[in-house]
């Protein structure tokens, strides 16, 4: 995924240098990869990565809570079909 989105340019990073780019995702095993820790530390294609409580997403979700109720899937709907529009017209 990292390398998509590096490969896309999807960050500018001479446009925006001295800022890392972040992702969050869940803690699942696969995002203790040491190939992914590897180039998410790389000097060239730094990213800053979030990862989540492995034994909590049963119990919790993002949107579950009251203040995040009804908007969260809007918002996430509208940013992909910006990223999909964009880049594929």
């Amino acid at each position: 995924m990292l390398k998509e989105m590096d490969h896309r340019d999807l960050f500018n990073r001479e446009k925006h240098p001295g800022v890392t780019p972040s992702y969050i995702c869940d803690a699942h095993g696969s995002r203790f990869y040491l190939g992914l820790v590897a180039y998410q530390n790389h000097p060239e294609y730094r990213w800053s990565g979030n990862q989540g409580c492995p034994n909590m997403t049963a119990d919790w979700q993002a949107g579950d809570s009251a203040q995040q109720n009804g908007t969260t899937k809007p918002t996430i709907s509208s940013a992909k079909t910006n990223l999909v529009t964009e880049f594929f017209g």
